[in-house]
């Protein structure tokens, strides 16, 4: 499937294009603030995954991380994208980032995985919860406060819900308020997440020629710092993967550490020309 996808910067830019994959409920869109960081040098792609945004799939499909990334790549490929890319995904995009490299290896020059937890089950134990909860969240409000307040009610994980709140928008044809993706995509996408073997693709990175560096938000529910902490010493010995605890941080990390993420990612890009 060949995914709405977003750019910004130049396209001949000799320093390595940037992808940004979003998290559950989110679009290309969301990276928008983190593009306008980087764009002046570097050429930034961020599509709308499958069942979000304008990226709409017929709701029978398949929603597995694998599937996720045949999108990514098959975009890519329709672009003509040759360099090897910093790929970047947040919580549900770092299922897909790592999807993807066990899929095309090849396309990717640096690594990075933003709060999601490798052993645990996914969402460190709010997988179920936010199943249900979007099961029972409408599909439109007549206004943004009765939004916010359902979300804020009901959502087991105020980052989540604060990011599912920033990506809900006014559609005219409804006239109210939704969020940007198909309920049953999410629903789907949740359950079959807990058999996506990520161990075991964290185990195949040592193998590959290019570095991963995964990202926590000290104050993350999703990734618990418990589950950090034991991840990161059992699996942040080998050179190519390493583990960063960023404080004052929650599953919200590249939006609530905007700058810092920027630089972050500006730093990867210019040592890998």
């Amino acid at each position: 499937m060949r995914l709405f996808i977003k750019q910004w910067g130049p396209e001949n830019s000799i320093l390595k294009p940037i992808l940004l994959l979003h998290g559950l409920g989110g679009t290309s869109s969301i990276w928008r603030p983190i593009a306008a960081g980087l764009e002046s040098s570097y050429r930034v792609l961020a599509p709308d995954q499958r069942g979000h945004g304008q990226s709409l799939i017929d709701s029978r499909s398949e929603f597995s991380a694998l599937d996720y990334a045949q999108d990514v790549l098959e975009t890519l490929e329709s672009l003509g994208i040759q360099k090897e890319l910093i790929v970047v995904g947040h919580s549900m995009g770092g299922r897909t980032a790592l999807a993807l490299s066990q899929l095309r290896p090849q396309v990717i020059d640096q690594l990075v995985i933003v709060d999601i937890g490798i052993t645990s089950s996914w969402g460190g134990g709010v997988g179920r919860p936010l199943a249900d909860f979007i099961k029972t969240l409408p599909e439109s409000f007549e206004d943004r406060s009765s939004l916010q307040s359902w979300v804020r009610a009901g959502c087991p994980d105020p980052s989540i819900a604060q990011y599912l709140i920033a990506v809900s928008f006014f559609d005219p044809e409804r006239k109210g308020y939704r969020f940007p993706f198909q309920h049953s995509a999410l629903i789907k996408t949740i359950e079959q997440a807990h058999q996506t073997p990520i161990a075991s693709w964290v185990e195949n990175l040592k193998k590959m020629s290019f570095k991963t560096t995964f990202l926590h938000g000290a104050n993350s529910k999703v990734w618990s710092a418990a589950d950090y902490t034991d991840q990161s010493k059992r699996y942040g010995l080998h050179g190519k993967i390493e583990f960063q605890s960023w404080p004052d941080a929650g599953h919200g990390l590249p939006f609530e550490k905007r700058s810092q993420f920027i630089q972050f990612l500006a730093q990867l890009a210019e040592r890998n020309p």
